[in-house]
């Protein structure tokens, strides 16, 4: 799924938020029609959006973000779309889907309740890096723009 398909398709859902709220409908005699029933209410067991339409790989942090998202959920589909080809060799197995069951579980253990914290731009306007705050401590992962989307090459 591109990520100009999720914008447009956000943007649509979105649009019929974006009218005046105080507008009254109209019959088409011109006299006030009667206002339509209101949509049942969303109920509180209702799923969640798919973490593949929450991607933002327009930022530094948002990259970060999504990555940390990825390790919770151990997904490894979206945790190998966090990374560049080039990225260090110990994340290798990421970026080819091939990360064992236990370092999906050691990378969870390692970023839930992360937070992201802040940006550090390179001179060049092309690498990153994002400081995590971590339960043990902060890291700071390193990124590089790879044409409109920033990827992790290490931390």
């Amino acid at each position: 799924m591109t990520m100009r398909f999720i914008v447009t398709f956000v943007f649509l859902a979105l649009l019929p938020a974006c009218g005046p709220k105080d507008v009254q409908p109209v019959s088409p005699a011109g006299t006030p029609a009667e206002p339509a029933a209101e949509p049942a209410p969303e109920t509180a067991g209702a799923e969640e959006a798919p973490a593949a339409e929450s991607e933002d790989f327009s930022t530094p942090a948002g990259t970060v973000e999504v990555f940390i998202l990825a390790c919770i959920e151990k997904d490894a589909d979206l945790l190998s779309r966090c990374f560049s080809e080039n990225a260090e060799g110990e994340f290798k197995p990421i970026v080819a889907k091939t990360a064992s069951d236990e370092d999906l579980e050691e990378l969870k253990a390692m970023f839930e309740g992360a937070s992201v914290g802040e940006t550090t731009m390179g001179a060049d306007g092309a690498t990153a890096s994002v400081k995590v705050n971590l339960a043990e401590g902060d890291e700071k992962i390193k990124l590089a723009r790879e044409g409109d989307v920033w990827k992790i090459v290490g931390f």
